[in-house]
């Protein structure tokens, strides 16, 4: 792993923002328009990962939805981390039950 610092600037509409070096990107094979991930290591440092996103729609009723936007806020999520984190949780639980049926064929 490439641990990197970066100047945070500011623009005159007082947002904040980083440049990546150049030979960077080319290394990490990013280009403008990518989206990124970051994660927070809870020590003032982010970890960035390269992603790739797709919409799915997601069908909840007016009280699954309030529930769902309920647990994120619980987490300290927002409710786009939460679902991914959900989705995330469950494709590894299906993953495993598929193994398990593989090995006992």
């Amino acid at each position: 792993m490439t641990n990197l610092e970066l100047q945070v600037q500011s623009n005159d509409k007082d947002e904040l923002y980083f440049e990546f070096p150049e030979d960077l990107l080319k290394r990490l094979g990013w280009e403008e328009g990518d989206d990124l991930q970051f994660n927070d290591n809870k020590d003032g440092s982010f970890t960035i990962k390269k992603v790739k996103m797709e919409s799915i729609e997601l069908d909840f009723s007016e009280e699954e939805y309030y529930n769902y936007l309920k647990a994120a806020h619980e987490a300290d999520m927002s409710f786009n981390e939460w679902v991914g984190m959900a989705m995330t949780a469950w494709l590894e639980h299906y993953k495993r039950e598929e193994d398990e049926e593989n090995i006992s064929e």
